[in-house]
């Protein structure tokens, strides 16, 4: 019999995100291998994410750890293979990897520290994830897993894939003896933490699945060797994860490592948690100045955007927020593969801000491609009007973009920061 691992949802409903997530990656192989002379099979580049969704939602679905274990040799890595194959002909500057920043992320790197026995994959990450990324917590996991005492790279302490992940890192600052007691209390403040991602122990009609298993506080138990008998029958810990590792691999292709190593040695200063910062603002004060930026002071523009985004006095999730000033023609809000609303949208921004509308090329491609080249073409516009371009990344599956006034750059970056949003850097969105 099946027991959910995850208690928000159902079997049924579980087995139907599985076959979504699967059957992504089937059909577009089966479309890059029926038209192989068609160059725009952009829906490949999904792939990674697809699979490692898929995987995270067998886990939660109740599926034996060896089923799951079969599954991932039998069934993620052949279909991942044949689509990096395909894909590396198509485009062949682009490598098929994972950008760590979701939490299948950290479904996968579990999916890897369990079922590599020979330790290829562990020593190869770069072949499962981009490199660009590199959150603070992942490198400190990765680096106990690898043999070596250096960092690979130097960890991006603005990226993560998980909220929250921070109070990890400051735990794994702080002696080991402490690290048990650290956990626990972590694991036992989950649902708090959670709470406005909707932590529930239940199901919900008509309210989607509570998917934010803390894997990464199962692979940092791994990694570090870490008592887990406080916390581990609490709800959402993967404690079969754990286990299964404990059992069949931390003595036998892990037993080089004869203790825990330490995250701390070779850590960069700035990769390690800052001091909270102080705002001058309050946070409806710090809303309204970033609304006046990102509408270039313009009292006309400020208006309509203050219609559009309504009488809340502070900033709402940004997801919404962008929708709204898409809406006023003030923001870039699409799904990721939407090329033909990115490019309207882009015209409706050049024209709120009186720029010229000639730099959104009229390009054969399509999708993320297409996307690419309109956000660089608003990227490199001239700068004279007062204007430049920002993304945002919020972790889901869309865009977020607008300009704001370059004047105030340092300002506006201060804003962002305590309005808690979080610029893509240029390279984030290229395809």
């Amino acid at each position: 019999m099946t027991i959910l691992r995850n208690p928000s949802t159902t079997i049924e409903a579980i087995s139907y995100y599985v076959h979504s997530h699967e059957g992504g990656p089937a059909r577009w192989i089966k479309q890059a291998l029926s038209e192989p002379d068609n160059p725009h099979q952009y829906g490949l580049i999904s792939v990674p994410s697809d699979l490692a969704r898929g995987l995270m939602q067998r886990y939660a679905r109740g599926d034996s750890m060896e089923s799951l274990r079969q599954y991932f040799n039998e069934g993620y890595r052949p279909t991942l293979q044949q689509a990096a194959e395909i894909s590396r002909k198509l485009f062949p500057d682009h490598v098929l990897r994972m950008h760590f920043e979701q939490i299948a992320s950290w479904m996968l790197l579990f999916a890897l520290v369990c079922f590599d026995e020979e330790g290829a994959d562990i020593a190869r990450l770069d072949d499962w994830f981009t490199p660009d990324c590199n959150p603070v917590l992942f490198a400190m996991i990765r680096k106990a897993f690898e043999q070596g005492d250096a960092y690979v790279r130097k960890p991006n302490p603005s990226n993560t894939a998980v909220p929250h992940e921070e109070q990890l890192v400051a735990a794994l600052l702080q002696p080991p003896a402490t690290w048990p007691q650290a956990f626990g209390a972590y694991m036992k403040q989950w649902p708090r933490l959670m709470q406005k991602y909707g932590y529930r122990e239940h199901v919900e009609e008509e309210r989607h699945a509570f998917d934010f298993v803390p894997f990464h506080l199962g692979l940092a138990v791994c990694a570090f060797d870490v008592d887990d008998s406080a916390f581990c029958h609490l709800p959402y810990y993967p404690r079969d994860l754990v286990d299964y590792y404990r059992v069949n691999i931390r003595h036998q292709r892990d037993a080089w490592r004869a203790r825990p190593s330490d995250p701390a040695l070779g850590l960069p200063d700035d990769a390690r948690p800052q001091p909270k910062k102080t705002y001058v603002l309050s946070k409806a004060e710090a809303y309204g100045r970033w609304i006046e930026l990102v509408c270039g002071e313009d009292p006309e523009r400020v208006n309509g955007a203050r219609k559009a985004l309504g009488k809340r006095k502070t900033m709402s999730a940004l997801d919404q927020a962008m929708e709204s000033l898409a809406s006023a023609g003030l923001a870039i809000h699409a799904d990721l593969k939407d090329d033909e609303t990115v490019a309207a949208q882009a015209t409706s921004l050049c024209a709120s801000w009186n720029v010229p509308a000639k730099a959104m090329p009229d390009l054969a491609q399509q999708g993320p491609a297409r996307i690419t080249a309109i956000l660089n073409a608003l990227h490199d516009l001239d700068t004279c009007r007062g204007q430049r371009l920002v993304m945002f990344d919020d972790g889901g599956d869309n865009w977020h973009g607008l300009m704001f006034s370059f004047a105030h750059e340092a300002e506006f970056n201060t804003l962002c920061e305590q309005l808690g949003l979080k610029r893509m850097d240029r390279g984030q969105w290229q395809c």
